[in-house]
């Protein structure tokens, strides 16, 4: 906006304020190794469009990096949810800002939990006491052999 008064001229200017846009929210299973998304910086004001490094931020379900041309990637690490039931969901959240810290936003992670098949992790060995046919068993039993 310009102003004049007489022979001086004089401009009032606003900053818009900056946003990050983008991938900024992303959906994994429990059993998926990782997922990644790109970010974006919008700001007209003030040539701001790298972002803040981050390399191997742990959160609590696992490890999240964003480089300075705004390509993140989250790490699963399995082992911290792999008790979750179906349709549970935990959220993670990293806060993000661009380089001169003049647009932040925040990158949610939500993890959804899978019915996995069970599994045996090791095997069973039953040891049964050898029984002979028609004895009295100490159970005061008799056992007969019908074949």
């Amino acid at each position: 906006i310009k102003y004049g008064y007489g022979s001086e001229l004089f401009a009032i200017t606003t900053n818009r304020r900056a946003s990050i846009n983008g991938d900024l929210r992303a959906n994994i299973s429990e059993d998926a190794p990782s997922t990644s998304g790109t970010l974006r910086i919008n700001d007209i004001d003030i040539a701001d469009n790298s972002f803040i490094l981050q390399t191997n931020v742990r959160g609590n379900y696992g490890i999240f990096n964003l480089t300075t041309t705004g390509e993140w990637t989250y790490t699963l690490d399995n082992a911290a949810v792999q008790k979750m039931q179906a349709g549970a969901v935990r959220r993670e959240r990293f806060s993000v800002s661009s380089s001169k810290s003049i647009a932040v936003g925040l990158v949610v992670i939500s993890i959804d939990g899978v019915n996995d098949a069970p599994e045996l992790n090791q095997s069973i060995v039953v040891d049964f006491p050898s029984i002979r046919e028609d004895v009295v068993t100490s159970f005061g039993r008799r056992v007969m052999y019908f074949g």
